[in-house]
């Protein structure tokens, strides 16, 4: 058997990556190390493996999560149990604002009902009092986006944000204002 043989069967349908909304593969697991190499793909990225795979941060999924291992950034610890995962020790009110043009606002809205109480602000700005850490949710809930639909999340009691499906001029612009806020903290 050969190598390509035994990763096929593996990983069936390949590495997907998604960039600002566009879902890119599949790739093999020497393709995604060359990306991280470059870093093209980057611990904060999504991914999933195969078609039927769950989107999450390229960092915390446990095959990719490895090529980061010469990152100086340490990995977050192992995954533990799905249930466990996804807990934090108390609820926050979370502020989810979505912006959607190609999938319903309502299947949206009803999907992050699965997640805590909801609090409709306006018809695409909620508030969300959930147990789930807000990069999880993001993950969680990218399903339920189209491919131009835009995800912002906001935990100000963690002090905590996340976004999806912007692209990579807008999400450097996000970056160096967080980061300039931080300078100012100093």
């Amino acid at each position: 058997m050969t190598k390509a043989t035994a990763m096929s069967e593996a990983q069936p349908n390949g590495w997907f990556v998604n960039f600002g909304g566009k879902v890119f593969g599949p790739y093999s697991i020497a393709q995604m190390s060359e990306f991280v190499q470059e870093e093209r793909v980057r611990g904060i990225s999504v991914v999933k493996c195969g078609e039927g795979g769950q989107w999450m941060q390229a960092a915390v999924e446990p095959q990719i999560g490895r090529l980061f291992a010469h990152d100086a950034v340490p990995l977050p610890p192992p995954v533990p149990a799905a249930l466990e995962r996804r807990k934090e020790s108390a609820a926050s009110n979370v502020f989810v604002i979505g912006h959607f043009r190609s999938r319903s606002v309502e299947t949206f809205e009803r999907a992050l009902g699965q997640f805590g109480d909801v609090l409709a602000i306006t018809p695409s700005a909620w508030m969300l009092r959930t147990t789930i850490a807000v990069g999880i949710l993001r993950n969680d809930l990218v399903e339920f986006l189209g491919t131009s639909d835009r995800l912002f999340i906001v935990d100000g009691k963690r002090g905590k944000m996340t976004w999806s499906n912007f692209g990579p001029s807008e999400e450097a612009r996000l970056r160096t204002f967080i980061a300039a806020g931080r300078a100012d903290e100093r």
